[in-house]
């Protein structure tokens, strides 16, 4: 069954490309946006508007899927928290201890 399920999939398709090569820049910017200036909330953002400008994701598509929009939603806040957190000296001092 898993040998026949590539077949019946087809080849890779221009979104499922543009989702790919999205994903690669985001995460990069995430790893090294502190060399290039560039926060981690801002690199989910930018992924974020390339799908959508581009149109791999459609605004219902979007709108459809609650529970993935509350994850990204508390996700956002917990990058917020932990940079904030960091500013403050709060992480620097738990490593010290």
């Amino acid at each position: 069954m898993a040998k026949n399920k590539p077949e019946h999939m087809g080849l890779i398709k221009r979104n499922e490309w543009m989702m790919l090569g999205t994903l690669l820049v985001t995460v990069t910017l995430w790893i090294f946006g502190e060399r290039l200036d560039i926060s981690t909330l801002a690199a989910a953002m930018m992924g974020l508007s390339v799908v959508v400008i581009l149109r791999v994701l459609s605004r219902d598509d979007c709108l459809s899927k609650k529970l993935t929009w509350n994850t990204l939603t508390w996700f956002v806040v917990f990058l917020g928290l932990t940079d904030q957190l960091n500013v403050l000296g709060v992480i620097p001092w738990f490593l010290d201890v």
